[in-house]
């Protein structure tokens, strides 16, 4: 097996474990109304879910990692952007994951104070609640964002996937973008079907580029790599 088929492999698995995580990382008790009495109350689903939080962050960045020997050779800058990028993605999720562990010290402390009518827990709870949201859902979506576009472009000009799944990574792009945008501008919420249809777009096309890089792998035919033309 050649070093490229393994970083195929290394980084289509890796999408697949942050793409489960993610969605094990989901705690309901924290987006809803009465947050501040149910994330106490289901403290060790918060906990799992900061835990696989912490997950999707590795996984974010090692698919860069991975990829990055195989990518420089076809486009030195937009490796490096995408691994710098992804990174930095990581690294937000990984506030993201503190804040939710805030949160739930906040509701313990709002619980065991008799959980006051009107306090500064509400106004604290509501200002953590949002630099979560703007946390996982605009900063580190837009950081994806732009570490994916130069990753998607790698691969469109090299051929080194079908170009209709890299064209669908940037159309994936797009919307999630978009939706980033929305939340930031305070026009959509997060959990809605808008948000979830908007970036469902990408997340299809990346289930299905880790599977294609599973199963197909680079095409190291399809074109010759920069340092070489």
């Amino acid at each position: 097996m050649t070093s490229t088929r393994r970083a195929a492999i290394t980084a289509g698995v890796l999408f697949l474990v942050g793409t489960a995580a993610g969605v094990l990382s989901i705690v309901g008790a924290v987006d809803g109304p009465n947050y501040l009495r149910e994330t106490s109350a289901n403290g060790t689903q918060v906990v799992v879910g900061a835990l696989f939080q912490l997950v999707t962050a590795g996984a974010y960045a090692g698919v860069a990692v991975a990829l990055h020997p195989v990518l420089r050779r076809y486009g030195p800058t937009a490796a490096t952007g995408f691994l710098g990028f992804r990174i930095s993605a990581g690294i937000l999720n990984m506030v993201g994951a503190l804040i939710l562990l805030l949160l739930l010290d906040l509701s313990s402390r709002f619980v065991g104070a008799g959980a006051p009518v009107a306090s500064y827990f509400e106004t604290l709870g509501s200002l953590l609640r949002s630099a979560r949201d703007g946390m996982n859902h605009v900063a580190m979506i837009l950081a994806l964002i732009a570490g994916d576009a130069m990753y998607y472009w790698v691969l469109y000009r090299a051929r080194l996937v079908p170009r209709w799944l890299s064209g669908w990574g940037f159309v994936g792009l797009s919307f999630a973008m978009s939706a980033s945008l929305l939340v930031m501008c305070r026009l959509i919420e997060v959990v809605t079907p808008t948000y979830l249809t908007l970036t469902a777009v990408l997340g299809l096309q990346q289930l299905a580029l880790a599977v294609w890089l599973v199963v197909k792998g680079f095409d190291e035919s399809a074109m010759v790599p920069a340092g070489a033309q």
